[in-house]
């Protein structure tokens, strides 16, 4: 099947090869391109840029088809798909982030944090599309739903993204926090996580600045293994050192999409401050 996808739905492009969609279909943003990277995180992989590129030869010409394809859509550099909200906005600001390139993620939830309030039609809510007068100060939904739940879905995972708590195995908790670089400070309490075989609530605080990153998690129970992400770091600053509860631990950093981040590997406890030190 994978074979067959590949010999039957693949297009030329400027920009190479690229995932085949119907030319005449009814939602012209085309985000559905882009279902294979949006499904990572059914399941899969919250981090697809490495864990795909780690797999066989068919799995890698995949993730190529997608990045492509990415590149395709981007090539006017549009960050409005409100038209096709729920299967545009939401999609194409998924796919941002899982690919990393996070210039463009602040630029699609920007958008989509900004249309998705409706205070007349139930507050946040995701419509099926949204029309912006040409003055840009006003703007309705389109069709007038409430918030249907395969358009309130895009947009949901997408926060979750941004969140970035992949519990998929069930022995390995990952935190891999997306927020656009000019977000200074985020939290979040009492988010549910398999570890194991049972869940528990996880809550972080994160702070940066252009010095320092500091990351404050805690977990109900110590976990075996725990590995953090952060980032992106600052393109002008070097990492000095990197802190667990004032202890200098292991790093990694690495470049993913257009920015770069911060590993910090296998941890093995429930709860500490994680201190990343720029110069």
């Amino acid at each position: 099947m994978r074979q067959g996808i590949l010999d039957n739905l693949v297009d030329e492009s400027p920009a190479g090869p690229i995932w085949h969609t119907e030319p005449n279909c009814e939602w012209q943003d085309h985000a559905h391109k882009l279902a294979h990277i949006q499904l990572a995180t059914e399941g899969d992989s919250f981090t697809p840029l490495q864990d795909y590129a780690a797999g066989d030869e068919i799995e890698k010409m995949y993730l190529q088809l997608s990045r492509n394809s990415y590149r395709f859509l981007m090539m006017d550099r549009n960050y409005d798909c409100l038209r096709m909200f729920g299967y545009g906005q939401g999609m194409m600001t998924q796919a941002a982030l899982l690919l990393d390139e996070m210039s463009d993620a602040a630029q699609f939830i920007n958008m989509m944090m900004t249309y998705c309030y409706l205070p007349r039609l139930g507050g946040w809510a995701a419509p099926e599309g949204i029309i912006v007068h040409r003055s840009g100060r006003y703007y309705l939904p389109v069709n007038g739903y409430l918030g249907q739940d395969s358009h309130l879905a895009d947009s949901v995972k997408a926060l979750r993204l941004i969140l970035g708590v992949d519990d998929y195995d069930s022995d390995h908790l990952r935190v891999v926090p997306r927020y656009p670089a000019s977000w200074t400070r985020m939290h979040i309490g009492d988010f549910p996580v398999l570890t194991g075989n049972s869940r528990q609530k996880l809550q972080y605080e994160y702070e940066r600045s252009v010095d320092e990153q500091s990351f404050r998690f805690s977990l109900e129970r110590p976990v075996h293994r725990l590995s953090i992400r952060l980032g992106p770091l600052p393109c002008t600053r070097h990492v000095e050192s990197t802190q667990l509860d004032g202890r200098e631990i292991p790093f990694e950093v690495s470049v993913s999409g257009d920015s770069r981040w911060i590993w910090t590997r296998d941890l093995r406890c429930g709860h500490g401050k994680i201190m990343v030190k720029l110069r």
